[in-house]
């Protein structure tokens, strides 16, 4: 028999389906955080629903679709329900792989085991798909990736499975042939440099996914519409003085004229797509618009061309009414009022009035007595220096009066794309890209893309507000000295892509406790021909009440909850904002009525059950007790509190008094020990509400089987002290043990798990010598954290709360 425990299996359970979103590996739990704006949906196991059908059906709701696996993609996050299909959240992992999670499981029965006997207990929602000796594949009829996550972290537990784990995509991990050359989105210092000295730009990926809504203009010398690593990506462009030109490069004047391949150099540092080829664009498959301000005129060289000013500031113009964000890595010699007027004109009006963000690079000729060119250093022009894979200024890049942060043009080390075949920089090997080119043009291309990002996460961000988080957001470079956060050979410091990107996010304003009427609103300058739609997503398992929501009200892209009642929320208030059916936004805000309860619970033992030492538990998790048996339920937030109850479980003898719940549970035995069924009818929902007070709190007691072959817990293993940040783990020696356990090992060496409960992050995970550790959590997040300690065969679990 499995050597597990009943408490400790029923917590994880519901841990999963409350909280965790992952799947075990080898005894390792792998945590998925939802990807912001993507869906995967595909026909389910069960129905003979085609493609054409599930994208016919979203498409008359207003949701766009395109092909993905077996399934659809979809970039907007709330699917309507429907019992013909399945959908699934792209998911991260903590190292940034996608996942996204299909409706089947794969176990491995222990050896002798039937999978029968699983069927059984959870015939309402798996089927066997297919079985060779003990490796098993099932079918889920479920609706959603949370219920699969949920199913499969249970049948991990079973007393019948080896290992289990859902079934997932893995194609969608994409391996550019060539991101491991690319240090400065990366830098590991395996190819030599500073590990970690890039953009942390992959911390970024894990918060949003570039948005097509959002158009980079390379305003350059044009970019290579047919270049493989571009594809779909880029737009009818502009060139100067050519109306058919279309942004593409033209008249080359010698096979390696180099200058003619700069456009597509940047393109791909800020776009190239995610696929199995070459690099990966900062903001991989946006929409590129190619501006060619160089198409006629140039130098064999490369270096430099003679370009009409007012043909760029024609260019800039026609730009900045198509595109988010201006790319200018170049400068002139000259100065132009004109090319000055086009920029601000650009700075103002561009985006609706929000202003387009220019992005220019300091320039690559530093001498002791240059400054920063033109126009890189104008006002509100976002200037680019460069930095080598060690964090060094580069010898070459510009600085002082004007520089705004550094990113990495490198020692031509730089890997990015070049025109396809024998007419850009490459000269030998794979002619489509280029390893050995460096240069502020290429700092500033990866700013650019990060001012993508940003945007994709929060498009409503103004001209000034883009600036100021790229600003305050940068990391300092040791070695340098910051007057009011700036330094003239490094400005801002580097850029920081996670950083910007998450002081981007859309919030929504207002109490997370409401209370009566409560007002919200988003906290953004929302454009009048923009919608804006509410909705309520209660959190799972959280039995949470669904509030009154009042759209548009008290004014236009605000809503009013209303909970007069004092009902328990516990959940998400969404806003999705959209314009002429495209959703360009959505923002949720987390509401919990009971986010300040916490208690403690413990159960009498019987004759025929252990009972429960006492453990901590908060609003909307769950607890669980045997038949018979004093509940005891002790929490300072019961005092003034009206307390009521609902459920299958019958509380006799209840008593309520001050801080302290007592009662005797009563339901119908024997059922099975681990079936879902049990989880919907053995429960009793407890629910408190003040007079003076909004806060509402709710948990549930689950009713669970004793079952005497399995090892009892030993509540009394595990001590926990807390002193400030710091908390002290200690195991209890054989000889203080209140529970006989005949299997009782003496070792020295015992091992310890923490969870976050919320999120099934581990905190901690590792075996320890000795008879303590003390752990300092002050790096934790505040919630409830599940606590897991094993000596031998022995295992108790404990609840802990970090209230920040």
């Amino acid at each position: 028999m499995k050597k597990t425990f009943i408490l400790a299996v029923m917590m994880m359970a519901v841990f999963s389906a409350n909280a965790q979103l992952g799947y075990w590996y080898q005894s390792n739990f792998i945590e998925l955080t939802p990807t912001i704006g993507k869906q995967y949906i595909q026909a389910k196991p069960a129905t003979n629903i085609s493609k054409a059908e599930i994208k016919a059906v979203l498409s008359e709701a207003g949701i766009q679709t395109t092909p993905f696996g077996n399934g659809l993609m979809s970039l907007n996050e709330e699917i309507p329900t429907n019992n013909d299909y399945y959908v699934s959240n792209f998911y991260h992992t903590s190292d940034s792989k996608t996942v996204v999670v299909l409706p089947r499981i794969i176990l491995r029965l222990k050896e002798g085991e039937d999978i029968n006997s699983i069927l059984r207990e959870y015939s309402h929602c798996i089927s066997v798909r297919k079985r060779e000796g003990s490796l098993v594949s099932l079918i889920c009829n479920s609706s959603s990736s949370d219920e699969v996550l949920t199913i499969a972290a249970t049948l991990y537990n079973h007393p019948s499975v080896v290992w289990c784990e859902p079934a997932k995509y893995s194609e969608i991990v994409f391996d550019n042939a060539k991101y491991s050359q690319q240090y400065y989105l990366k830098n590991t210092g395996q190819t030599g440099g500073v590990p970690d000295m890039d953009i942390n730009v992959e911390a970024a990926w894990n918060i949003v996914t570039p948005q097509p809504t959002v158009t980079v203009a390379v305003i350059d010398t044009g970019v290579e519409h047919n270049h493989e690593d571009l594809s779909g990506n880029v737009l009818n462009g502009y060139s100067c003085g050519d109306s058919s030109g279309n942004g593409e490069p033209s008249n080359q004047i010698t096979t390696y004229d180099i200058i003619k391949a700069h456009g597509t150099a940047c393109a791909g540092i800020i776009a190239a797509n995610d696929n199995s080829i070459g690099i990966k664009g900062v903001a991989y498959d946006i929409p590129i618009l190619p501006v060619n301000i160089a198409p006629i005129t140039v130098t064999s060289q490369g270096e430099s061309g003679m370009v009409p000013d007012d043909s760029i500031a024609e260019a800039i113009r026609w730009a900045y009414q198509r595109a988010e964000v201006l790319n200018c890595a170049w400068h002139l010699f000259n100065y132009s009022q004109n090319v000055v007027d086009a920029i601000n004109e650009a700075r103002t009006f561009g985006r609706g009035g929000k202003g387009s963000i220019v992005v220019s690079a300091s320039g690559n000729d530093y001498t002791n007595n240059s400054m920063v060119t033109f126009p890189a250093y104008l006002d509100g022009v976002i200037a680019v220096g460069a930095l080598d894979k060690n964090g060094e200024v580069c010898s070459y890049s510009r600085r002082g009066t004007g520089l705004t942060l550094m990113a990495f043009g490198g020692n031509k080390d730089i890997v990015t794309t070049d025109r396809m075949g024998m007419v850009g920089y490459s000269s030998s090997g794979d002619w489509n890209y280029i390893d050995r080119i460096g240069g502020t043009s290429l700092a500033c291309a990866q700013v650019s893309g990060v001012v993508a990002l940003m945007l994709s996460v929060n498009p409503f961000l103004t001209e000034t507000q883009v600036r100021t988080i790229l600003q305050n957001t940068c990391r300092k470079l040791s070695g340098y000295s910051y007057t009011q956060g700036w330094n003239s050979c490094v400005g801002y410091g580097l850029v920081d892509a996670g950083a910007a990107v998450q002081a981007s996010i859309l919030t929504i304003t207002g109490t997370s406790i409401p209370c009566g009427t409560s007002i919200y609103s988003i906290d953004a300058d929302i454009p009048t021909d923009c919608t804006v739609s509410w909705s309520w997503k209660g959190s799972l398992l959280s039995y949470s009440d669904t509030p009154t929501i009042i759209p548009n009200s008290p004014i236009a892209n605000s809503c009013i909850i209303t909970n007069s009642n004092k009902d328990y929320l516990n959940g998400y208030l969404i806003a999705t904002i959209s314009k002429s059916g495209q959703t360009l936004a959505i923002v949720k805000k987390h509401i919990d009525t009971g986010q300040y309860f916490s208690g403690t619970y413990q159960q009498a033992a019987t004759a025929s059950h252990p009972g429960q030492a006492s453990m901590s538990f908060g609003s909307g998790g769950d607890v669980f007790c045997y038949n018979g048996g004093q509940v005891t339920l002790t929490s300072s937030d019961f005092v003034g509190a009206t307390i009521t109850y609902s459920g299958s479980i019958t509380p006799s003898n209840w008593q309520h008094s001050g801080n302290t719940i007592t009662f005797t549970p009563n339901f119908v035995v024997p059922f099975p020990p681990l079936s879902k069924d049990r989880i919907a009818t053995r429960k009793l929902t407890i629910t408190g509400k003040y007079s003076s007070s909004c806060e509402t709190f709710r948990f549930t007691l689950y009713g669970i089987n004793y079952d005497p072959g399995i090892i009892l817990i030993n509540q009394d293993l595990l001590s926990i002290q807390s002193s400030g940040q710091y908390y002290t783990f200690s195991i209890a020696s054989s000889e203080g043990a209140d529970v006989d356990t005949p299997n009782r090992t003496e070792s020295s060496v015992w091992h310890l798990t923490i969870a976050n409960a919320m999120t099934g992050a581990l905190v901690y995970n590792s075996d320890v010598e000795g008879n303590s550790v003390t752990i300092d959590s002050s790096t934790w997040e505040g919630g409830v954290y599940a606590v897991s300690a094993k000596k031998g065969e022995e295992v108790t679990t404990h609840k802990l709360i970090i209230r920040k």
